[in-house]
């Protein structure tokens, strides 16, 4: 078998390995449920209303989570936090699929004769290339077929400020004890200011600003600094219980724009929030159904199948768009790229990115979203 041959089946491999080392498998079974809540309710419209915004939630306080549990093992590990090699990994992380979507997204819409291949797409690119995407969808923009990675750029511009404001605050000038209440009383100000914000300012500027969403990446950042000690039979339990509330919570009927949708934002955070922590503690070998190999297969493409599945399912052939079941079909091809992506750019990205890391994540999903 040739070494190409080895490299493909290796990397798919990958994405399917339960195998925990030094690896905390249900964080990669959180990420699974976020994105299918997420492409499940963009494959079915209004039938499950909500799981796009509980499934974007959970991402943000996973990142949150693990960002920060990077940069304090990194300080406790070294005394100090390189800030060129953290944002040298994070580049090598995000860029080669986001460019990869840029390049052939072009294409795609050329090749089905898609209206949506405008002058437009050129100016939405570089928004979408420089994570400025929120600010546009704040402003009303769609950006063509792209206006999902609005999400991708508040945690850009989260990844861009939380570092420092970490060392220099958090790190330097507040007691170890302190640091959690700190980060939680954050969470719960950012928390109170998106629940205003649903009510006094516009829908999409309440929806997809920085300052709105802040909440649950801060709740992540705060469950880094102390998570909490439950037992593993009792943390397995509550995540199952967690999944059915977050399915639950996701299919409840809303009417988007509604008094009922702008208040039901408030929750999504604290629910995500819960969940992230039944994960977390759960550990390794009591994360049923957390542990599940579809799952974490789902878990590990979800960073190429959310930037894939939106620009698939929006794209419009000939100018009709994609309806019915043919919208499941659109799904399954977005798996299939995003599988591509996987192989061909994002697997090779993260084997260069090691060459970066000053100390072992002890969770190893240095490579998130």
């Amino acid at each position: 078998m040739s070494s190409v041959a080895v490299y493909v089946q290796d990397s798919l491999s990958s994405l399917w390995s339960t195998r925990a080392n030094s690896r905390n498998i249900a964080l990669d079974g959180l990420r699974g449920v976020a994105i299918l809540l997420v492409v499940a309710s963009h494959v079915s419209a209004a039938r499950i209303p909500a799981g796009g915004m509980v499934g974007v939630t959970l991402f943000f306080t996973l990142s949150g989570y693990l960002i920060t549990g990077l940069l304090i093992r990194e300080q406790s590990g070294t005394g100090n936090v390189a800030f060129r090699d953290f944002y040298i990994r994070r580049a090598l992380r995000l860029l080669p699929a986001i460019l990869f979507l840029l390049a052939l997204t072009p294409l795609i819409l050329w090749a089905v004769r898609d209206p949506s291949l405008s002058p437009e797409i050129i100016p939405a690119s570089l928004i979408t290339l420089f994570y400025l995407s929120n600010f546009f969808r704040a402003a009303g923009d769609h950006l063509v077929v792209y206006g999902h990675t609005w999400s991708l750029s508040v945690e850009e511009q989260f990844y861009i400020l939380w570092p420092a404001i970490f060392i220099l605050i958090i790190i330097r000038r507040v007691p170890p004890r302190a640091q959690f209440w700190t980060v939680a009383s954050l969470a719960v100000l950012f928390a109170a200011w998106r629940a205003s914000s649903t009510f006094t300012m516009p829908f999409e500027r309440a929806y997809f600003a920085l300052d709105t969403n802040a909440f649950g990446l801060l709740a992540g950042a705060a469950l880094a600094l102390k998570p909490p000690g439950l037992s593993k039979r009792v943390a397995a339990w509550l995540s199952v219980l967690s999944v059915l509330a977050l399915v639950a919570i996701s299919i409840y009927p809303l009417e988007v724009e509604s008094s009922d949708y702008y208040a039901f934002l408030i929750y999504a955070g604290p629910v995500a929030a819960t969940f992230a922590l039944m994960a977390i503690t759960g550990a390794r070998h009591a994360s049923m159904p957390l542990g599940s190999p579809p799952l974490i297969f789902f878990g590990r493409l979800s960073y190429g199948l959310y930037l894939w599945h939106e620009v698939i399912l929006f794209t419009s052939p000939g100018g009709h768009p994609i309806t019915e079941f043919a919208r499941v079909a659109a799904a399954a091809a977005a798996v299939v790229i995003a599988a591509i992506s996987w192989v061909l750019v994002e697997r090779p990205a993260l084997l260069l990115k090691k060459r970066f890391e000053r100390v072992r994540p002890e969770t190893a999903i240095s490579d998130i979203r």
